[in-house]
């Protein structure tokens, strides 16, 4: 095997010109993903197919050698260096693919192993460049040694920061090595608490988790032939069900479906926050946070410092009523694979908001000892340390938009229980109630519309602005002004004739944009004004007395 089974030396060079090759066991990995295929194929065709096992057993075993096959074209064709100032791979086999990208673009290095990988000590290595045009945002090695990960892992991030940073300081006699990093368990920011477990069910797991629980019960026994609706059990219960009112069965499912959600969401977040840590680590000058967690796939995801721009506390209506949040990061360079449901900028799991609020604030390493624009903002310090997200009183918008939050809520019930009632006048089988019916639910959506309302806020520090909104998802994000490329104000028709308008702050962090919702027009431009002094001037028309109030 070409490349070592341990990581460099501190004192190796950190670039080669040798190309290296990924690790054989990739072999033995894939040769255990096409058994797993062959038997559950093989076992429905014995089963419900009625095929003669010799032909399923030579159909499997041209399979298992098919797909090895592949794969050991694969890994001879694939190949990879760091040089200088550059990462290289070759790959491909009817179609060869070159990728070199600079180091100083490269944004992240993390290390994904699902279970079999784990067994076989290998990982996959994804190399984040920080795009977000597509699939080339990301070079992915699949599979290296778990110890060659951790020397790419601390070799591409130290050159990096070299690059950019040079020439960077020889290293001291004594220092830890990059993959290791001196004082990481001093360094840790948060670490698993079981507690946290009781959020789970209050979030979007406790959907996922029915599914889990009946694609654990309903798959097996499909590949085995078996229809788990014709079984004794489960035919009984139909038959118990349709004996019954219909509002006596809707009720059991609905039981039956709560718990197991609650159940299902249990088992996610065990497998996905078990042995999680939050460290914070400072190699040769190099400060990065790694989240590292997982029972059965492991994930070890690297976030630097100078890349992130701020923080997000996410409050899903369920979880915020339960006194908990979700915390991400906003940071430059994070993959196209935040639009997915395991998003890579999470920081923590569900946790109490208070421990969101403080590891928050210590990834931001805040301090707000002092607020500017507290007459415009309506910004106030609340102690030195806290974090953005909690340190300041948050300027109210105004009672114009509580009426828009209250028109989008009610005036589609009203118009719906309008069509039923119209469709009540014309048809004679159609229940009059059902209009009645429609309207009842005003007095359900009014307080939601409040609740809207009061969660619009901004506010500034000295080195933050801080905007929050929603109510489905209360989202409160404090955004580095130093890091806000520009602004866009927009008003639509309504909002004009409410003297309300839109203000969203450009980024290349995140989501690209953070919104201050229905604003007063004139309170959202002095907001951007002092967020950023200066960016917007040129296009302003500023009355005496915000010249003077400014000029204070």
């Amino acid at each position: 095997m070409d490349l070592p089974s341990a990581p460099a030396a501190p004192d190796e060079p950190a670039a080669t010109d040798r190309w290296e090759r990924l690790d054989r066991r990739t072999l033995a990995v894939n040769a255990v993903y096409a058994t797993g295929v062959a038997i559950a194929a093989g076992t429905g065709a014995v089963t419900r197919g009625g095929i003669q096992l010799w032909l399923v057993l030579l159909g499997a075993v041209v399979l298992i050698g098919g797909w090895v096959a592949l794969d050991l074209l694969r890994w001879m064709k694939t190949r990879y260096r760091i040089t200088g100032e550059r990462f290289e791979l070759h790959t491909g086999l009817l179609f060869r693919t070159r990728r070199s990208i600079p180091t100083e673009r490269i944004r992240s290095v993390d290390a994904i192993a699902n279970p079999v990988q784990r067994v076989f000590g290998v990982t996959v290595v994804k190399i984040g460049t920080g795009e977000k045009a597509g699939k080339d945002d990301e070079i992915k090695l699949d599979v290296v040694a778990r110890q060659t990960g951790d020397a790419l892992r601390g070799t591409l991030l130290r050159r990096a920061r070299q690059v950019q940073s040079a020439p960077a300081a020889s290293q001291e006699a004594g220092q830890a090595p990059p993959d290791e990093p001196a004082g990481d368990a001093e360094n840790a920011l948060a670490r698993i608490d079981w507690a946290w477990i009781r959020y789970a069910p209050l979030t979007l797991s406790s959907v996922l988790g029915i599914g889990v629980v009946f694609g654990v019960v309903y798959k097996p026994l499909e590949l085995l032939g078996l229809n788990p609706f014709q079984m004794g059990l489960v035919r009984e219960a139909i038959v118990e069900f349709e004996a019954h009112p219909l509002w006596v069965s809707i009720s059991v499912l609905a039981g039956a479906a709560l718990v197991l959600g609650v159940l299902g969401s249990l088992v996610l977040f065990v497998e996905a926050w078990w042995r999680f840590r939050l460290t914070h680590e400072n190699t040769e000058g190099t400060e990065t946070f790694r989240v590292r967690r997982g029972l059965l796939t492991t994930r070890s995801l690297t976030l630097e410092r100078r890349r992130l721009r701020g923080v997000e506390v996410a409050e899903p209506m369920l979880l915020r009523w339960g006194g908990g949040a979700r915390t991400y990061a906003v940071a430059t360079g994070m993959s196209e694979e935040n639009k997915s449901i395991e998003r890579t900028d999470t920081l923590l799991p569900p946790t109490p908001r208070a421990v969101s609020d403080r590891v928050a604030a210590e990834v931001l390493g805040s301090d707000v000892p002092d607020v500017t624009g507290s007459e415009a903002a309506g910004s106030e310090a609340t102690g030195a340390g806290a974090s953005p997200t909690s340190a300041v009183r948050l300027e109210s918008h105004p009672r114009a938009a509580l009426r828009r939050r209250m028109v989008w809520s009610l005036a589609p019930i009203v118009a719906f229980a309008a069509v039923l009632a119209g469709l009540g006048g014309v048809f004679d089988w159609f229940p009059g109630w059902a209009w009645w019916a429609a309207l009842a639910l005003l007095p359900v959506a009014a307080p939601f519309a409040r609740d809207a309302y009061r969660n619009l806020g901004h506010g500034l520090t000295e080195r933050y602005l801080v905007t929050r909104s929603g109510t489905g998802v209360r989202r409160t994000v404090a955004l580095q002004r130093s890091g806000v490329l520009g602004w866009t104000v927009r008003q639509s028709l309504l909002q004009r004739r409410a003297g309300l308008a839109t203000v969203t702050a450009t980024t290349a962090a995140g989501h690209g944009a953070y919104h201050v919702r229905d604003v007063g027009i004139e309170a959202g431009l002095v907001f951007a004004e002092r967020a950023v002094p200066d960016l917007l001037t040129p296009f302003l028309e500023r009355p005496d007395h915000l010249e003077d109030r400014h000029a204070h």
